[in-house]
């Protein structure tokens, strides 16, 4: 029988995972809250996360997804 805790890890690896995987630059704008932007040239609203971030964010998605699978694994 599977305890509490490892269902509760398998549930919020999956909803992490899907969540980084759908939606990065809310996690990117989450992790840059109330920092300068290095240049104050562009408009407001403009300062869009380089599109390297968000693959990097993907990924930390897809290891979220597979860590949460293992688990789920061993659970049966």
């Amino acid at each position: 029988m599977a305890g509490f805790r490892e269902l509760l890890a398998v549930v919020l690896g999956v909803a992490l995972g899907v969540l980084l995987l759908a939606y990065p630059q809310v996690f990117i704008r989450i992790q840059t809250l109330g920092r300068l932007p290095h240049d104050r040239h562009g408009s407001y609203g403009s300062d869009d996360p380089p599109s390297r971030w968000a693959r990097v964010v993907q990924l930390l998605g897809v290891a979220c997804l597979l860590v949460a699978g293992y688990v789920a694994l061993q659970l049966l």
